[in-house]
């Protein structure tokens, strides 16, 4: 499914979208090394765009801040 860029995922639907296990996002989180997460009513949300920015980091690690999601 695609998504936009205000869209906010569940920890399973990121998982999905980044075919790993719902494990590993939640290591990701608790290491805070994953995507930012936001809380809502307890429950933990990522934003497309944001989950964008952190691949994008992965990819260049050291490099110059990429630019804004287009």
């Amino acid at each position: 499914m695609p998504y936009h860029d205000d869209d906010l995922l569940t920890t399973s639907e990121l998982a999905q979208a980044l075919r790993v296990n719902e494990r590993t996002v939640r290591k990701w989180r608790n290491e805070n090394t994953g995507p930012p997460v936001l809380w809502a009513g307890g429950v933990a949300r990522y934003k497309w765009s944001e989950v964008q920015v952190w691949l994008r980091r992965r990819e260049h690690p050291g490099g110059p801040e990429p630019g804004p999601a287009g």
